[in-house]
This record gives C-alpha cells, sequence and structure tokens, in this order.
C-alpha cells in the first residue's frame, strides 16, 4: 500500500493524483477553504509534498505521546475515527469530533475551533491563558 501510495507523488502523476487528492479530502470544507488549500497546495514543489507523504510512513508519533506527561486532547473531523486515528492507539487520549469540518478544521470553523482550544489551555494543570 505505502509504495502504491507514493508512487502517486513521483512527476508522472503527481498534478493529476493531487488535484483529486485535495480536492476530495476537503468533503465537507466550505468551499472556501477547498480552494485556500488547493491554492495551497499548486503553490508547494512536488519534492515537498512528496518528503511530506513519505515522511508520514516513516513518523510513529506514538511513542512520544505515550511519554508526554501533560494533558493531551485531538480535535478532528468526525470521519478521522478510525482504528489507526490517535485517540485509538495512545491510551488516555481525549479528542473531540468538530462536527460540520473536514481535515482542515480550524479553517472550516475557526471560531469553535478557537473556543475549544481556549477552553482546553484555560484547565488546571495547563498553565491558564490569559486573553488580552
Amino acid at each position: 500500500m505505502r509504495s502504491a501510495w507514493l508512487k502517486n507523488f513521483g512527476p508522472d502523476r503527481y498534478d493529476v493524483y493531487c488535484e483529486r487528492w485535495f480536492g476530495a479530502m476537503p468533503e465537507r470544507a466550505h468551499p472556501a477553504v477547498t480552494e485556500q488549500v488547493l491554492v495551497a497546495m499548486r503553490a508547494v514543489s512536488r519534492d515537498v509534498v512528496a518528503a511530506t507523504a513519505e515522511g508520514i510512513w516513516r513518523l510513529d508519533p506514538k511513542p512520544a505521546l505515550r511519554a508526554y506527561p501533560g494533558l493531551m486532547r485531538a480535535l478532528q473531523t468526525p470521519t478521522h475515527d478510525g482504528p489507526g486515528s490517535l485517540h485509538r492507539v495512545v491510551p488516555g487520549l481525549g479528542w473531540q469530533a468538530m462536527m460540520g469540518t473536514s481535515h482542515w478544521i480550524m479553517m472550516d470553523d475557526p471560531a469553535a475551533f478557537n473556543a475549544l482550544l481556549d477552553a482546553f489551555l484555560g484547565q488546571p494543570g495547563i498553565g491558564g491563558v490569559e486573553r488580552r
């Protein structure tokens, strides 16, 4: 699966694949968010995107997350609730789905995302954040 997926980032497939992949990924995104994502992706070099895709397969965040002693919470779209989702593989990692959002939750609903982030940061043990 890994090598087949990574072939899509080669020079011969990249343009078509990325338009299809990034165009479909924000299925519940607001149209303006979808356009922002596609514009940004078109501006990034293929080499950078290909290296990032390769890095996705090399990085295993679970050991670092398991070792982190502080409070953690994942905010994500409801579609990211599969068996490989971080909150399923890291014991004790709390999570909350932001309904009506795509992969880019912070862009789809910035006010709700910021409110949830502010509430998390204001918890005891986090240190509290004072807004000015």
